[in-house]
């Protein structure tokens, strides 16, 4: 149904396997960009008092990944719910839709898709886009209920600065680049000491034996 476009590989993204799914979404390691939409007058929860609307959609992206999507890893579970989650001032330009909501084959059922699919009112287009730590492609059922409705999902490109390079920084992230650097530090540091010790315990004895055999030669 789909071929793997070339500037796909690098990533390690099947986008033929993601098409052979019905009724699911794929999340793909690295970059994910969606579609979706979100009800205008959302549907009142005591949880939600003072949550902007916005916050309200990254929060539910996060959710249906972190219930849903087995492997992956785009939670930060040390920030605010959401914040790893980023809402994009507009449709994405230079990337191609794998699929929309129309073509995933309708169901009976919880977390069934298709064509049919609407949500409760009026609501408004988003586009998100969220960063899959795992190395591990996986998928979930086509997320929606009366608030949200993924309408898209974009293939990423190595080739689109919205789909490449690194995801965002996390709690942890400073921490970690410290420890790394720690490391790094006492490696070179064994290493130096180790070359010291070695020239310290053998240096002697082979200046010796050097000096020897060229004391030989010379007699």
């Amino acid at each position: 149904m789909y071929a793997v476009i070339p500037t796909l590989r690098g990533l390690g993204i099947d986008v033929e396997a993601s098409a052979s799914e019905p009724g699911v979404i794929p999340i793909f390691p690295g970059w994910n960009i969606w579609n979706l939409w979100q009800v205008n007058d959302l549907d009142f929860s005591i949880m939600n008092i003072g949550v902007t609307p916005e916050r309200q959609l990254r929060i539910w992206v996060e959710d249906q990944i972190r219930n849903n999507a087995g492997a992956a890893e785009v939670a930060d579970p040390l920030a605010i719910k959401g914040s790893q989650i980023q809402v994009l001032p507009g449709l994405p330009t230079g990337l191609r839709i794998m699929m929309r909501k129309e073509q995933v084959p309708g169901c009976e059922g919880d977390g069934c898709a298709g064509p049919t699919m609407v949500v409760n009112g009026p609501a408004s287009m988003k586009t998100v886009r969220f960063f899959n730590r795992s190395n591990t492609q996986t998928s979930m059922p086509w997320p929606h209920d009366n608030n949200y409705l993924v309408d898209a999902v974009y293939v990423p490109s190595v080739d689109n600065p919205i789909s490449s390079g690194g995801g965002p920084s996390t709690v942890l992230s400073p921490v970690n680049e410290a420890a790394s650097g720690a490391v790094s530090v006492l490696t070179k540091l064994a290493i130096t000491a180790g070359v010291i010790y070695l020239a310290v315990m053998f240096g002697p004895p082979i200046v010796a034996e050097i000096k020897k055999s060229m004391e030989k030669k010379s007699a």
